[in-house]
């Protein structure tokens, strides 16, 4: 984009229905590379001026339904507020040369904690792209769950946890478990447990991780609905019964940590685990809990 002119280059290309979008339209779900034969070199095109057109068109559109009596937030779902949005971001541009809406910590807090797993759109489809696209690049993540989630009250901290663990965006899951991570808080048990359950091997061992070290550090649970005998169960069961070698070794090294004599025959079974990543938690969890006698 040319900051000066507020214009950007449009390539044409011609792509095979390998990697165009379902039905030839809509965004492509992941990066690829599109070549072309076609002989058309990139189009200036105006930001400005399509936005222009786009809320002028949506106006109209909705302008004609009212006439007719038809409730508008019925016509093609969510037009008027793409309309507000695209207004929105004419007057951005024209203040500041460039797109920006606001994103304070309110503003995140109703996108990603409030409304994360539904499918509609929160503000509009332009504002909910820029937001995500700036929490990727900035703290956003971070902030909201030190200044928001950990100082909510029990159950509110619950339901947020899981918005930001059950996010559509991946990049988000990872930045909540490194928050995690770095600083476990037991008002994010019920969303790690998910991860437990799904028996995935992406985010399940960093879940199990940090449940791990919940255990090993707080002898009860306090304002969870999970008991830490229950949380401990789940554990034991992950670490026997996991279709996968990672999340095992994960679940027998979270064990080790804990500590407890009653996992002993997990860590015995884990012995014979055909996978050796296993055998050596299980190995080390067997050698602590003696060393620990």
């Amino acid at each position: 984009m040319e900051a000066e002119t507020g214009t950007v280059e449009v390539d044409l290309v011609q792509v095979s229905g390998e990697v165009a979008p379902e039905g030839g339209k809509g965004r492509f779900e992941e990066e690829v590379e599109l070549e072309s034969e076609l002989s058309i070199d990139p189009i200036p095109v105006s930001i400005t001026e399509q936005l222009a057109a786009v809320a002028e068109a949506g106006q109209e559109t909705i302008a004609f339904y009212r006439e007719h009596g038809i409730d508008p937030s019925t016509v093609r779902g969510s037009l008027p507020t793409l309309v507000e949005d695209v207004e929105l971001a004419l007057e951005s541009i024209k203040e500041c040369s460039s797109l920006v809406f606001d994103s304070s910590l309110d503003v995140y807090e109703e996108l990603l904690l409030e409304n994360s797993t539904s499918a509609d759109d929160t503000f509009g489809p332009i504002r909910d792209d820029w937001l995500l696209h700036r929490a990727r690049e900035t703290d956003a993540i971070e902030q909201l769950i030190d200044e928001r989630i950990r100082p909510a009250d029990a159950d509110t901290a619950r339901r947020w946890y899981k918005s930001l663990l059950l996010s559509f965006e991946d990049e988000i899951i990872e930045r909540t478990l490194d928050a995690l991570a770095t600083e476990p808080d037991q008002g994010a048990i019920g969303g790690l447990l998910l991860f437990v359950w799904d028996d995935g091997p992406r985010f399940g061992p960093r879940a199990i991780s940090i449940l791990g070290t919940l255990l090993a550090t707080s002898e009860t649970f306090e304002e969870t609905r999970e008991e830490r005998r229950f949380v401990l169960e789940q554990l034991e069961e992950i670490a026997t019964h996991s279709e996968h070698a990672h999340v095992r070794a994960a679940a027998v090294e979270a064990l080790g940590q804990i500590g407890e004599s009653r996992s002993r025959t997990i860590f015995e079974t884990a012995r014979d685990d055909p996978d050796p990543e296993v055998r050596a938690a299980a190995e080390a969890a067997l050698e602590r809990l003696e060393g620990d006698r």
